[in-house]
Parts: structure tokens; C-alpha cells; sequence
């Protein structure tokens, strides 16, 4: 895992460090735009990816790389949710977990795979 050392790097991590994330459909329509400084893009785009592949999972329609994918992901939100800096906390809870927008099936399963901190932290915000 790369050291993130400041909140203005998380975006540039999640594009580099999540398998498909950078090439999704997600982060497809903002082609053009500037993503490593662009938070609130980044993040919402994530959390889109992240119920999207969750969604196939519960299908039962997901692929290897979605499912490595998904591991990545859920890897990385613990990495933010234990790094010393409060601001790289609060971009996992503010651009990401509160952009989680899905049906009570997927949040429940999304819920259940989130690691000891990260799932600290969704917690507060609900």
C-alpha cells in the first residue's frame, strides 16, 4: 500500500490502487476532468462502482476481476479509516460512505463486508 499523506492525494490512491475503478462507467461520464483533485467526483463515483459490483455479487454474476475488485476496495477503505490523519477519515465518510445510495439488500451486504475501523466510521454518520 502507497503511504496517502495529505486528504488532496485520497482521490489519486483510489484511482491507482482499485482494480477497474479508473476505467468504469462510473468514471466514465466525467472523461476530461481533472479526477486527483476532484473529491467529491472521485468519491460518489466510487461508491456508484462499489454498489454496482456489490449488486452483482448478490446476482451472482460477478466476475474474478469484480470480485478482486471488491476486495481492493473494501481493503482500501480500511487503509483510509486507520491512517493517523482525521481529514483522510472523514473523506471516506463525507465523499464516500455518505454517497452510498442503494437498495436495503445491498447496503446490508456492503454494511457486512466493511473491516473493524471502516466500519467504525460508517457507523457514526448513520
Amino acid at each position: 500500500m502507497k503511504n496517502i499523506e495529505s486528504e488532496c492525494c485520497v482521490s489519486g490512491f483510489l484511482l491507482d490502487e482499485i482494480p477497474g475503478f479508473l476505467s468504469s462507467e462510473e468514471l466514465s461520464v466525467w472523461s476530461g476532468e481533472d479526477l486527483r483533485n476532484e473529491p467529491l467526483l472521485v468519491g460518489g463515483s466510487l461508491a456508484a462502482f462499489l454498489v454496482r459490483l456489490e449488486k452483482s455479487c448478490l446476482g451472482r454474476r460477478a466476475t474474478p476481476e469484480q470480485l478482486q475488485s471488491l476486495d481492493r476496495i473494501y481493503a482500501t477503505f480500511e487503509d483510509l479509516a486507520t491512517n493517523n490523519d482525521v481529514e483522510i477519515q472523514n473523506y471516506l465518510q463525507v465523499f464516500i460512505f455518505e454517497a452510498i445510495s442503494c437498495e436495503k439488500k445491498v447496503l446490508k451486504r456492503i454494511i457486512s463486508r466493511l473491516r473493524p475501523r471502516s466500519r467504525s466510521i460508517f457507523d457514526e454518520f448513520r
